[in-house]
């Protein structure tokens, strides 16, 4: 679920308010957390060490990150791109 207040920030932007300086910040961490739980769904990925798992998630996040963002930015509207759904990545 996207924080509240980047989905409050989200919408302010929309109607001409500048966004924060923490604002992307937030959207990378929210995104990241979602990677992390798709990550989590598959037995392979939970199977295997913890140290395993944080090198994986360090080596390919920031990549998954990327395209969960073009992802969102290819929506025409702003409400389809908070609906982008786990399961389609």
């Amino acid at each position: 679920m996207i924080g509240e207040e980047v989905l409050n920030e989200f919408f302010m932007f929309s109607l001409g308010v500048p966004l924060s300086k923490k604002y992307m910040k937030n959207v990378l961490s929210i995104t990241l957390e979602r990677i992390w739980r798709v990550f989590n769904a598959h037995p392979e990925f939970e199977d295997l060490p913890s140290h395993s798992q944080l090198d994986l998630m360090g080596t390919n996040g920031p990549i998954a990150c990327a395209v969960m963002i073009c992802r969102y930015e290819s929506r025409p509207l702003g409400i389809q791109q908070i609906q982008v759904k786990n399961s389609a990545f």
